[in-house]
């Protein structure tokens, strides 16, 4: 059974499976992702999602993503008791 956020899951993983071609090509941009592929790259993220509006509407599903040099982080966190 598919789930609602499928296809934004499909458009980050393809940005995680691609980052180092992206980065050369997209640095410091905001990508616009949708059904794992690039649709336009912009310098602002109010660019994008202007674009990414107009383009396939408020209901789409799309991926902005902002391609930076930086390796993004992830935490978790533990209550300690």
């Amino acid at each position: 059974m598919a789930t609602e956020n499928e296809p934004v899951d499909k458009n980050l993983e393809y940005v995680k499976n691609h980052i180092e071609y992206i980065k050369n090509l997209f640095l410091n941009k905001f990508i616009v992702v949708v059904n794992e592929q690039i649709e336009g790259s912009f310098d602002t993220h109010e660019m994008a999602s202007r674009y990414a509006y107009a383009r396939f509407g408020r209901d789409a599903d799309y991926l902005i993503y902002e391609v930076s040099s930086a390796t993004a982080a992830n935490f978790v966190f533990h209550a300690i008791i």
